[in-house]
């Protein structure tokens, strides 16, 4: 119960101002949440395996009006609270690996530029 309740709190933390009416985006946000909750505790990738069977037959039984299981699940499937210039930890899309490398890398340069200096390689 407590993974499930992580889920909506993750969900919960979705505004307006970011997803609006956008069924598809909010679909992605709780595939986001699922994965993040349910999937990094499994071990082996047989159960990783039967875990995204399982999520594409939810989408396309519960969820087939939002869209394609396919555009659901597109990757990157990346949501952070980080994402936005604010500081008011807004939940948002990452769009590209390469869009999460300059957010990063951002992050740590005004983390750098507020505590000691932290060089990760």
């Amino acid at each position: 119960l407590r993974e499930l309740s992580n889920v909506f709190q993750g969900l919960l933390q979705a505004t307006p101002a970011v997803f609006g009416s956008d069924a598809r985006m909010l679909a992605r946000l709780w595939a986001h949440e699922a994965y993040r909750v349910y999937q990094d505790r499994l071990v082996s990738e047989a159960d990783c395996a039967r875990f995204t069977e399982q999520m594409s037959k939810v989408l396309k039984e519960k969820l087939f009006s939002v869209g394609k299981e396919e555009a659901i699940l597109a990757q990157p499937l990346l949501f952070a609270a980080f994402a936005g210039d604010a500081d008011d930890k807004i939940v948002g899309p990452i769009e590209t690996v390469d869009s999460l490398s300059v957010i990063l890398n951002k992050k740590l340069h005004e983390y750098n530029e507020t505590y000691a200096r932290m060089d990760l390689v």
